[in-house]
């Protein structure tokens, strides 16, 4: 078959194609008119490549293993990649609870509901002195949340200190920096509307304690805050959300 029935066949691009002939990959049979012509094997073979490749196998690693049947730097190079593939997969899952969970905040708030309650799994908290220019990349790839932390002892005081970090929703990317684990809790959580530029108050915040012990929970660990939602100017109303880790009471 000529080049464009291989193809429509393969999903791959002639252009493509070409470019694996060019690479030495494959090596079709030329017709008496010295066209191209694919065989069976050859689509086999150019899917295979394609697959290879798109998993993260250089094509110069392919050439050697189909040329020399080299399969040793393969294996080698699938070890390395498989964990590159782990960790896309669970950066892809955080995005994927972190969408879930913004959606369910905006629901929440343009219905007037202003708390909910369920089950985190354990999560992961890195505070600020620990964030660099790497770390920020977490929060605008959308695999962590940027919060500011109130430690549940400092509840007994009338302010609270500055504790800002990263909360990451599933197990912490492979990399050196100290990280708290929180394990897996209930949570209530609140939405509350602030004056862009200003923290919540401790006043504020045993207010909606109080609310939240009439419902049945009572707090027991680290309180997370965040913004979901914001005028984008210095002098309108934030959107944030308060969640508390909590136990029922009733």
């Amino acid at each position: 078959m000529n080049i464009q029935e291989a193809s429509r066949q393969t999903g791959i691009s002639k252009d493509m194609i070409r470019f694996y002939e060019k690479k030495d990959l494959i090596h079709p049979k030329r017709s008496e008119n010295n066209y191209r012509d694919y065989s069976i094997h050859d689509l086999h073979l150019l899917i295979l490549i394609k697959q290879y490749n798109s998993l993260g196998i250089p094509l110069s690693t392919i050439q050697s293993m189909l040329l020399n049947q080299n399969y040793q730097d393969t294996t080698d190079q699938f070890s390395k990649q498989i964990d590159q593939l782990r960790q896309d997969a669970e950066w892809a899952y955080a995005k994927y609870k972190n969408a879930k969970d913004l959606l369910l905040i905006l629901q929440s708030y343009k219905s007037n509901k202003n708390y909910d309650t369920g089950i985190r799994k354990t999560m992961y908290y890195l505070n600020n002195q620990n964030i660099t220019e790497q770390t920020i990349t977490y929060v605008s790839s959308g695999i962590a949340r940027a919060v500011y932390r109130i430690r549940l002892e400092s509840l007994k005081q009338s302010t609270y200190p500055v504790d800002t970090g990263l909360l990451f929703a599933y197990n912490h990317p492979n990399d050196n920096y100290k990280y708290q684990e929180i394990a897996e809790h209930i949570f209530y959580r609140t939405i509350v509307e602030v004056p862009s530029n200003q923290t919540i108050s401790m006043k504020q915040l045993k207010q909606i304690i109080q609310t939240m012990h009439t419902r049945g929970y009572q707090e027991c660990g680290d309180i997370f805050i965040y913004q979901a939602l914001t005028t984008g100017n210095d002098y309108g109303i934030d959107v944030i959300c308060v969640e508390f880790i909590v136990q029922k009471t009733i």
